[in-house]
């Protein structure tokens, strides 16, 4: 005799747990397919625009040092109108790519050298300003900056900026050569005292330069120090 099948309620069925997330999981992508494109589709679209931002910012890298190489060319060739034409077209169309720094730095030189001493300044303070971190240029800034502020009659500021620059450089070879500078303001200035034994304390250096040296020497015979 067969036994009367067993009524089974909804309520004694034990579901899986990972199986109903599963379920709710794919019920609610059912539901919402149309968000999550959207937001996948974004999510897309973002990586795209952040992958041609880096390679716009390459490309544009790559131009700005194209372009200063050729102003530079103009620049040693003597053509200083066309290279300042040159730096200051890229000035307006790169500004803010890495690199365009040294622009500020060529601008300022051919200021200084034109004797636009001002604007020479501006440009130059601004190149120190931006941590441009190429010690030779920023050498070169500095002796500009403080012959324009002593051609000023600025001689406590010129000398001042040289002493930042001096605590700020690390390499032996440039610190010597500020000191250089500083000597030569701090004779021209009326401390020849000051001067003398700046000049004499860097002429002992074991480590000297032959060159600078022999500015030193120079120097002490030029101005009779």
């Amino acid at each position: 005799m067969l036994k009367p099948k067993k009524e089974i309620f909804k309520k004694e069925i034990k579901r899986d747990p990972f199986l109903e997330t599963v379920d709710k999981i794919e019920a609610n992508i059912e539901k919402n397919s149309s968000h999550y494109l959207k937001v996948f589709g974004g999510i897309v679209l973002f990586v795209i625009i952040i992958s041609f931002l880096n390679n716009s910012r390459n490309l544009n890298k790559q131009m700005v040092s194209s372009s200063i190489g050729t102003a530079l060319i103009s620049l040693d060739k003597g053509d200083s109108e066309n290279a300042k034409f040159q730096f200051e077209a890229l000035l307006n169309e790169h500004s803010g790519t890495s690199g365009i720094e040294v622009v500020y730095y060529y601008l300022g030189k051919i200021e200084y050298d034109q004797g636009n001493y001002t604007s020479s300044k501006e440009y130059l303070e601004q190149f120190i300003n931006s941590g441009h971190s190429v010690d030779l240029l920023n050498f070169g800034s500095v002796v500009m900056i403080s012959d324009i502020l002593f051609m000023s009659e600025n001689y406590l500021e010129a000398i001042d900026v040289i002493d930042e620059s001096i605590k700020k450089s690390s390499w032996s070879f440039l610190q010597q050569r500020l000191q250089y500078e500083k000597a030569k303001l701090l004779i021209k200035s009326g401390k020849n005292s000051l001067g003398i034994d700046l000049l004499n304390k860097l002429n002992q250096a074991p480590d000297i330069s032959a060159s600078l040296k022999s500015n030193i020497e120079t120097f002490i015979g030029k101005f009779g120090v």
